[in-house]
């Protein structure tokens, strides 16, 4: 198969987008470019050079109508909480002319894994700080579990690291799997995810992130979108993005040192043989 290269790879991304974001026009669903892709879009007015992914979200309810139309859709590979054997609490939708290999030792295997794109759902929350940090720390744990519950539980980029840490944390991997099976887990996580409907809440977030603490804010803060320039298109982003960006990155304007300019994904994309 042939590698992908950065910026092939980049383009598809960019294609899914700009699929989903017609998609959402043409059904007056309201969604926002998140994460890296949001910061790149007010710092960059596009990618950030050394990032590889683009990362969307939705409400609850607008999460849910998103993924009903996509299941439907045949140009894209949709992968979500109800694929077999995939073990994320959110979805993704992957050109079926690609695959992507992990790179690393016992490395993650996603069923029919190729570039994609990340859509997150953004759920309600309590409406006290104290039941909020309980409550997002609770879902980080039961999301420990279910990784801990997975045959690869543990992945390294060497294998002086991988067969050390294989042993040492077996005994984790055992305990975790007393909580039921890892297709059981998820989908209590997903469950427990949305025990605080959006529409009643006054506080939200994509509470299943690894930053849940992080971006606890107003629901106000996710309602309303706005057009915003992504590698010369025009895609949609939420009103309060400087809200959104100073809770997740701080000072968002300044670049990151030097070492720190890399990609964290231990993937390597190719065409698929035709």
């Amino acid at each position: 198969m042939k590698i992908i290269t950065l910026e092939e790879q980049k383009n598809l991304e960019l294609e899914i987008l700009l699929y989903v974001d017609d998609i959402c026009k043409k059904n007056n669903i309201s969604y926002s470019i998140c994460g890296g892709t949001l910061l790149g879009a007010i710092r960059h007015k596009g990618f950030i050079p050394w990032d590889d992914d683009i990362d969307i979200f939705l409400i609850r309810p607008e999460y849910e109508r998103l993924i009903n139309i996509l299941e439907k859709e045949e140009k894209y590979h949709l992968i979500s909480e109800d694929t077999v054997d995939y073990y994320y609490t959110f979805a993704k939708l992957v050109n079926k002319d690609t695959v992507i290999k992990n790179s690393r030792i016992k490395g993650e295997k996603i069923p029919n894994l190729g570039v994609y794109i990340d859509i997150f759902p953004v759920n309600g929350l309590p409406d006290t700080h104290d039941e909020q940090i309980k409550y997002t720390r609770e879902l980080h744990q039961d999301i420990v579990d279910l990784r801990d519950s997975l045959d690869n539980y543990y992945s390294a980029d060497k294998i002086w690291k991988y067969l050390p840490k294989i042993i040492l944390r077996y005994p984790r991997h055992r305990k975790a799997l007393k909580k039921g099976s890892p297709e059981e887990q998820r989908k209590a996580v997903v469950k427990k995810a949305s025990e605080y409907p959006f529409e009643t809440s006054k506080y939200a977030g994509f509470v299943l992130s690894a930053y849940a603490e992080k971006e606890i804010l107003p629901v106000e803060v996710f309602k309303e979108t706005m057009d915003i320039e992504f590698e010369g298109h025009m895609v949609r982003c939420i009103k309060n993005y400087d809200i959104w960006l100073k809770s997740l990155f701080g000072n968002y304007m300044e670049l990151p040192p030097e070492k720190k300019r890399v990609s964290h994904h231990p993937y390597i994309a190719y065409w698929k043989d035709v």
